[in-house]
């Protein structure tokens, strides 16, 4: 199902950098990233969002246009976002 457009950040592993892109479209069974390098298919990644994390398995990778890919993303598992923590004032 098509979605708003929105920036994510992929993780590879802890180590690498994180790669910018966004998510496209969504399902039950996973995401449509678009991202602007390709990312090796079987790879797993995690998808920071504002208020969740997505990780899954890179299923395809195609060249959309130059520096431009579309990813598709089999989802394992979705985490709730991080607890807010309550600031008070004095």
């Amino acid at each position: 199902m098509p979605c708003a457009k929105t920036a994510i950040s992929a993780h590879l592993d802890l180590n690498a950098a994180p790669v910018a892109g966004e998510i496209v479209e969504v399902s039950k069974t996973g995401a449509k990233l678009h991202m602007d390098r390709p990312l090796e298919v079987g790879s797993f990644v995690t998808v920071e969002l504002k208020s969740m994390s997505l990780f899954g398995e890179v299923r395809h990778c195609q060249t959309r246009f130059a520096d431009a890919y579309a990813v598709g993303l089999r989802s394992h598992d979705v985490s709730d976002p991080k607890p807010q923590t309550a600031t008070t004032s004095r």
